[in-house]
């Protein structure tokens, strides 16, 4: 159809050209108009123009005066200018302002109108291919500006791809709305500045039920276009009106949104002044499958990254340690675990070869890796690792990672920390050693103070005064080494708690009826977490000094900080302690030899992860020193 006003002050012109025009071409409608002051107003009121018919009679109406009108109305319809003589000057003029044709009309009617015809049939054509061009260079820079909105919100994408599906199809408003078929509802997510402004109902629901909408919801039902040109007489039965005060609507266009062959969603133009074309629903389709597709991708990277992260942070967080290895064993991932493991300052970032590189632990991978190559697996292995301040032991595992095609193949090695494990398995062993040997002992030294009770009870009656001596001193030592029995199995029992050091150095010190010697102590305002038991570590310090000092007048007990790192000091003016005796005072086993008291000493010391070592020069006097690790005080 091809819709042209003929503008002529001539009535004759006008009534010929009607005429003539519809029966040389059936598609051609003819709007006239002899007054050109009314040109506004007949476009608006009229069907849709494709294109202008002006007559050149300069006494009358000026063809060049009302072409420069609609440039400047940025209206480029064809525009073809008549005359009723040919005029030089006329068509040179209208070569230079780019009108389309200029036909005279000085020639036998047949010939003329055939020619009026075929010019406007042309004209109209090559600006609807333009227009179309036009349109769809917009729809395509409208992707890929969507394309590239990458800090945008989907609602901000959402308007924006609205407005313009509304321009590209020359309508009024607009609306997208989307579907959810799980609970069948459909969710209004945007509405054209156009609809908003126009629209003056005042409850405007977000949500409505599909079943209960009317021909709004025909393309979700339908999964197909919907267009009613003429909304006031379409006699459709799902047709329901509109609501009280909404925008008067006369035509409207309708689509189904789709993805993957699932209705996901609506949207709809309306009010254009033509009717809605197949060109229109192709632009429409094509603006909104693209705003869906992009929606989509977008959703479904943001959800492959969480899930990486996810994967990533599990990798990372782990509590084993994941080392992963091309085939040329260049470190691809390392997690956070294995990393504190592996002393990575030694490794050149996994770009060099294994072999070269100066890692114990890494070569030991490499070694795995050629012990695969050659029996297709690699046992597991223990390497202790780590750096000089925290050394671990580890039970590693290796094997080969491979694709379908084979060319992603390497390794992956699992660290498993088996340092508690093996300190357990170790303080097991030592722990059952030494209860043996002390039970070995105990069991020895309170048989023999059995039977020396036991003849100071024969012995009563020939010499009464020496055998009561013997039977309280066979007594005391039962009762000590009761006492001290039930004191270690305390220690380690519960975890370590904070204590103030003054209070436990006083529990040590009043546990004594009396010391004979002067104790100075200075270790106010420190805390201590540790075991229990730990005043029995200064008792026992206390005790042993005054037992086998021989000559101490004089105990000091305090502390100092160097460096961040606490060390309790305790020193007696005694004989001191033999070289060849430092070393295995607290070995933490007993001995036949060994004195109980030192053991409990250790035992304390160990439980609440401490060290002690004795560092007095022999003949001067005996002096502990007990480490604090950093986390183990405070200072108040």
């Amino acid at each position: 159809m091809y819709r042209v006003m003929i503008i002529s002050r001539d009535a004759d012109f006008l009534s010929q050209a009607n005429m003539y025009l519809c029966r040389m071409n059936a598609d051609i409608r003819v709007i006239t108009l002899s007054d050109p002051s009314k040109i506004e107003e007949t476009l608006e009121t009229s069907l849709p123009v494709d294109g202008f018919v002006c007559d050149h009679n300069p006494s009358k109406i000026d063809a060049f005066e009302i072409f420069q009108e609609r440039v400047r109305k940025k209206d480029f319809r064809p525009f073809i200018i008549t005359m009723p003589r040919e005029d030089e000057t006329v068509i040179s003029r209208a070569y230079e302002q780019k009108i389309d044709y200029v036909v005279v009309r000085d020639r036998p009617i047949m010939n003329l109108y055939l020619d009026f015809t075929s010019k406007i049939v042309v004209a109209v054509e090559a600006w609807r291919i333009k227009r179309e061009r036009e349109v769809n260079e917009r729809r395509l820079k409208t992707l890929v500006r969507v394309a590239s909105m990458h800090n945008f919100s989907f609602h901000e994408i959402l308007f924006y791809v609205l407005e313009e599906a509304v321009t590209l199809t020359e309508s009024k408003m607009g609306y997208v709305a989307l579907y959810e078929e799980s609970t069948g509802e459909v969710t209004m997510q945007a509405w054209s500045h156009g609809g908003m402004e126009a629209c003056r109902t005042r409850d405007r629901p977000l949500t409505y039920k599909l079943e209960e909408m009317g021909i709004w919801g025909e393309p979700i039902r339908l999964k197909q276009t919907v267009i009613v040109d003429d909304y006031n007489n379409n006699v459709s039965k799902a047709k329901r009106g509109t609501p009280m005060g909404h925008v008067p609507l006369h035509r409207l266009m309708m689509i189904p949104l789709m993805h993957k062959g699932k209705v996901v969603g609506t949207a709809g133009v309306a009010n254009k002044v033509g009717e809605y074309s197949l060109s229109d629903q192709n632009q429409f389709v094509l603006l909104l499958d693209g705003l869906v597709s992009i929606q989509y991708e977008r959703l479904l990277r943001k959800q492959a990254q969480e899930t990486e992260q996810k994967l990533r942070d599990v990798l990372n967080y782990a509590p084993i340690g994941i080392i992963v290895l091309n085939r040329s064993l260049k470190i691809v991932e390392c997690n956070t675990f294995a990393k504190d493991i592996i002393d990575m300052s030694s490794v050149d970032n996994g770009s060099a070869s294994p072999d070269i590189w100066n890692n114990r632990f890494i070569k030991t991978l490499s070694e795995m890796s050629k012990e695969i190559a050659v029996s297709g697996k690699a046992e597991p292995r223990e390497i202790r690792a780590g750096t000089d301040f925290l050394m671990r032991d580890t039970r590693v595992l290796m094997n080969v990672t491979s694709s379908p095609d084979k060319e992603d193949s390497g390794f992956i090695a699992i660290i498993e920390d088996i340092t508690m494990q093996k300190k357990t398995s170790s303080m097991l062993e030592g722990i059952l050693h030494n209860i043996n040997i002390l039970d070995q002992k105990i069991y020895k030294n309170m048989s023999e103070q059995v039977d020396l009770l036991q003849n100071s009870i024969a012995n009563l009656k020939a010499k009464p005064e020496q055998s009561i001596k013997s039977a309280a001193k066979a007594i005391s030592y039962i009762r000590e080494s009761i006492d001290f029995v039930k004191a270690y199995r305390r220690v380690g029992l519960l975890d370590p708690e904070w204590q103030d050091l003054s209070d436990v150095v006083s529990r040590a010190t009043g546990s004594f009826s009396e010391i004979p010697a002067e104790v100075s102590v200075r270790v106010d305002g420190i805390r201590i977490l540790a075991d229990a038991s730990l005043h029995r570590v200064f008792s026992n310090l206390i005790s042993n000094s005054l037992k086998h000092g021989k000559k101490v007048t004089r105990i000091k007990i305090g502390y100092r900080i160097s460096k961040g790192n606490l060390t309790l000091v305790y020193e007696d003016n005694g004989i001191g302690i033999d070289p060849e005796q430092k070393d295995r005072l607290f070995s933490g086993k007993i001995t036949e030899t060994e004195r109980m008291g030192l053991f409990m000493i250790s035992s304390v010391v160990s439980a609440s992860g401490m060290s002690i070592k004795e560092v007095g020069v022999p003949g001067e006097g005996a002096v502990f020193e007990i480490y604090v690790p950093p986390s183990n005080y405070a200072i108040h």
